[in-house]
């Protein structure tokens, strides 16, 4: 009876044991980090020598084109990022809602696993390059410009965060975690639609358009 009511239990949200068959979702674990890491690194490095030269040189190297467009770029790639890691998500949760034979298609193809890796790289993304944007412009005009911009990209991050944290307790099958996490998700790719209007509007001033 146990072993039963084990093998009837939702894992919908669980990750799938490991195996053979993982390995296009290994594969897009590898890839998302990689993109992730490189982000990273296109403005990482081209910095580095500039802050071993001093002030002076970091915010000459801030004020150049390829390093004030970083951010745009990398969050027009976070904005992509938000609806595929939204999609893999309500495809997963479809393995909840279907009958047997679709639950077995939709389990081959690993919708939670490529979720879990996916957000995680872009939380990872999310967090650095809106912290980048914010010292970017301190380091160029020695302050912040408070306004929706700042403020929602902010909340952005806390909002993902927020959708990180509740991960135990889906993977506990907790409904009402499950449910949040999903009009979190709803609301946080319209805020990623909004705030990339608004981002281009920031550019254009940049750019003197």
């Amino acid at each position: 009876r146990v072993a039963a009511a084990a093998s009837s239990a939702p894992r919908a949200s669980m990750p799938a044991p490991r195996g053979s068959s993982d390995e296009g979702a290994d594969a897009s674990s590898a890839l998302a980090m990689f993109f992730a890491a490189a982000m990273a690194g296109a403005v990482a490095l081209p910095v580095m020598p500039a802050m071993a030269e001093g002030d002076d040189a970091l915010k000459a190297a801030f004020k150049t084109i390829p390093a004030s467009l970083y951010h745009p770029a990398a969050m027009w790639v976070v904005c992509a990022m938000s609806v595929y890691v939204f999609y893999l998500g309500y495809k997963a949760s479809q393995v909840r809602k279907v009958d047997a034979e679709k639950r077995k298609e939709l389990i081959k193809e690993k919708n939670g696993d490529k979720h879990f890796v996916s957000a995680s790289a872009l939380l990872a993304l999310m967090t650095f390059t809106t912290f980048e944007g914010m010292a970017n412009t301190f380091t160029r005009t020695g302050k912040l410009f408070p306004g929706p911009h700042l403020y929602v990209g902010l909340g952005l991050v806390t909002l993902m965060a927020s959708m990180a944290s509740l991960a135990p307790k889906m993977l506990k099958g907790k409904e009402w975690a499950r449910a949040v996490h999903f009009t979190m998700g709803i609301g946080a790719v319209g805020l990623f639609g909004w705030q990339a209007q608004t981002g281009m509007q920031i550019v254009a001033k940049l750019l003197k358009w």
